[in-house]
């Protein structure tokens, strides 16, 4: 069971990060 909670964690915390770089990407574009 815990192998699974922590990769469960490793998910959600990857697309966490996942969508906090979209927004930001959105919200002020790279030039070019």
């Amino acid at each position: 069971m815990g192998v699974i909670i922590s990769f469960d964690l490793i998910v959600l915390l990857n697309s966490i990060v996942i969508l906090k770089v979209f927004k930001e990407s959105k919200l002020d574009p790279p030039p070019g």
